[in-house]
């Protein structure tokens, strides 16, 4: 859990100062190897996404979805957020 909550900050922060994008992947994929929940893999998603990764985030927050009880409406957004991050850098 606080591998994937310090990789959730390190990639989200809103104090710039804190934004570490290398390391929250690095964080995120530990995480990841150690439990692989819908949570855990929405912040290696993120971690993907924030890297310029947006191939290895729609993966990655596609099993997400199907692995998840709860929250889907959030991972859904998440999604389509990556879809669009994807369809721009393809622009």
């Amino acid at each position: 859990m606080a591998l994937n909550n310090l990789a959730w900050i390190l990639a989200t922060a809103q104090d710039t100062t804190l934004l570490d994008y290398p390391r929250a992947l690095s964080l995120a994929k530990r995480a990841v190897e150690i439990k692989r929940s819908p949570t855990f893999l929405d912040t290696l998603a993120e971690a993907y996404y924030v890297n310029g990764f947006y191939e290895e985030a729609l993966q990655t927050i596609q099993e997400a979805l199907e692995n998840a009880s709860e929250n889907k409406k959030y991972l859904a957004r998440q999604m389509r957020k990556f879809e669009k991050g994807l369809r721009l850098r393809e622009e």
